[in-house]
């Protein structure tokens, strides 16, 4: 496990505040998920249950559409999960 990256706390921390979720990035521990080069990432250490959250659009480093998302389990444990939309 490991703190998140500068350039991963303002995604982070903005998928937190439209999921209603305020907690730090600065204490948020997480694990990188083997998905290809996308950049997802587990937040804690326990899968996720049941789906919520939030969901942003932007363009990458190559100008590419992508999609970042924040799951959340029903009990509260988040997921992050950033990915390209085909």
């Amino acid at each position: 496990m490991r703190r998140l990256r500068t350039v991963e706390q303002e995604l982070v921390s903005k998928l937190l505040e439209m999921a209603g979720i305020g907690i730090d990035v600065l204490v948020l521990e997480v694990t990188d998920i083997d998905d290809g080069g996308m950049g997802s990432l587990l937040v804690g250490s326990e899968p996720i249950r049941k789906f919520g959250g939030a969901e942003i659009e932007l363009a990458d480093d190559d100008g590419v559409l992508a999609i970042a998302s924040l799951y959340v389990d029903q009990h509260g444990n988040q997921t992050s999960k950033s990915g390209y939309n085909p």
